[in-house]
């Protein structure tokens, strides 16, 4: 098997279920790493809770 160097690994996979706080987590750990300059913040609203149902 091939060896990589940490600093050439970009990739990160993260799964759970709706709700269980994956955006949360990855924006958490972009602002630590300082990739960004935005923490996270909750969310009250969900992307589902904006359509509205068919009748």
């Amino acid at each position: 098997m091939k060896s990589y160097e940490t600093k050439n690994i970009r990739n990160v996979a993260i799964l759970g279920h709706r709700g269980a706080g994956k955006t949360t987590l990855a924006e958490s750990l972009a602002y630590i790493a300082g990739i960004t300059t935005a923490w996270a913040r909750s969310r009250t609203e969900t992307p589902s809770a904006t359509l509205t149902k068919k009748k």
